[in-house]
Formats: structure tokens, C-alpha cells, sequence
């Protein structure tokens, strides 16, 4: 029953393209169910889409329980219960854990990006050391500069004539170079 279609219609008056469900009859969630449960469903679902809710599920629960002592703090300093200066001590702590944790997470995204490119290097044979990898690269726009250069000046190239003053000009080879 799982593969069938759902029996009930839509607002529209055409069938519901949801699969049937066992336990609701033959009907689809949006249908078996009773309408206040839908309802109930689907407003917990948008609830729980809402940005704040997503933000909140990613959230370390350090940075969580963080947010809660100054929250907390707050409300202690306006009943009177905690001193403005212990709640400015509060917030500097806050704030030199969260900075410490964001340069431990930089540092291990960069040892992260390295291990990839080490694993990519080995992956293809290649160095993983990039300025290796910089100094080929000049060498072989120097060796290209240099066939040019050697092509210009044996009579087997021109250069062409271009129309954009911000391109370089291309090097055409005569008849000679075929």
C-alpha cells in the first residue's frame, strides 16, 4: 500500500500526488491525520524552520550556556541582585572565550584545507608543496615566452593586429609555421 496514492482531494478538486499510508486508511500525511494534528504539525515545523531555531540547533553548547549566563546576568543586574562590574567581568570573560574558541576553530580549518591539499597532492603525484607548484608555473609561462619570442624572430609568427588595448597581443603564425 505504501506505492499507492493518497484517496483524498486537494482544495483544487484534483488528487493528492501524496503516498498512501497504512495506518492512515489510505490517505497521506496532510490527509490521514485529524485536522487539528496537521495543524499542529505543520506549525511546529514552520516554528522550528524559523532562523533562530536553525541558528540555535548549530550552536556549540559552550556558546549556548554562554548566552544563558548573560542573558541571566542581565536580568540579575536589573533586579539589583548582581553589580554592573561583575556583569562587565562576566562579559569580558564571554568574550575572551569565544575569541579564544573562534582562533581554534581558524586554526583548524587551515589544518583541515592543508590535509586536504596534502591528500589531493598525493591523490594526483604531485608536490604538496605550493611554492614549488608557484615556481613551475613560472617556469613554464617563461618557457612559453621564450617560443614566441624564438617564433617572432625566425619569421614563422606576427604579431596580430588587436582592437582591445587591455588584451596583450596574440602571436599568429604565418604560413611558415604550419
Amino acid at each position: 500500500m505504501s506505492k499507492m496514492l493518497c484517496k483524498a482531494l486537494r482544495k483544487d478538486g484534483s488528487p493528492c500526488k501524496g503516498h498512501a499510508l497504512e495506518q492512515y486508511g489510505g490517505y497521506c500525511i496532510a490527509h490521514g491525520p485529524s485536522l487539528e494534528q496537521v495543524h499542529e504539525w505543520r506549525a511546529r515545523g514552520g516554528k522550528n524552520s524559523a532562523t533562530a531555531v536553525r541558528i540555535e540547533k548549530k550552536m556549540p553548547e559552550q556558546f549556548t550556556v554562554i548566552f544563558d549566563l548573560l542573558i541571566d546576568g542581565m536580568k540579575m543586574v536589573m533586579d539589583g541582585t548582581l553589580s554592573p562590574a561583575r556583569y562587565d567581568a562576566m562579559c569580558r570573560g564571554a568574550k575572551a572565550t569565544l575569541d579564544a574558541y573562534s582562533r581554534v576553530e581558524e586554526e583548524m580549518k587551515r589544518v583541515r584545507t592543508e590535509e586536504i591539499e596534502d591528500a589531493a597532492a598525493e591523490h594526483l603525484d604531485m608536490n604538496p608543496d605550493l611554492d614549488v607548484l608557484k615556481a613551475v608555473d613560472l617556469k613554464k609561462a617563461e618557457q612559453d615566452r621564450y617560443r614566441r619570442e624564438s617564433l617572432l624572430h625566425q619569421g614563422f609568427a606576427c604579431f596580430s593586429i588587436f582592437s582591445k588595448p587591455d588584451e596583450p597581443p596574440k602571436v599568429v603564425l604565418n604560413d611558415k609555421g604550419r
